[in-house]
């Protein structure tokens, strides 16, 4: 078991280091965990900028897509 918490944290140090393959892939590690949080658009957004961040452009579409029909005003 793993507790979703100890994800965030992996991901905010991740990313604070530049690491972003390594941040992205532990938020999507905590969206599987907790799939409502995923649903938030900032949370996607995120997800998809740290994509962006990584050089996965096509990773990072479905991520800002859920961004923009969870906030589309």
């Amino acid at each position: 078991p793993v507790d979703s918490s100890a994800l965030q944290q992996y991901a905010a140090v991740a990313e604070r280091l530049g690491h972003a393959g390594a941040a992205r892939s532990a938020l999507i590690d905590y969206a599987a965990l907790e799939p409502a949080e995923a649903e938030r658009a900032g949370f996607a957004a995120r997800v998809g900028s740290l994509a962006l961040a990584a050089g996965d452009p096509a990773g990072a579409l479905p991520w800002l897509v859920r961004a923009v029909e969870a906030a589309p005003d």
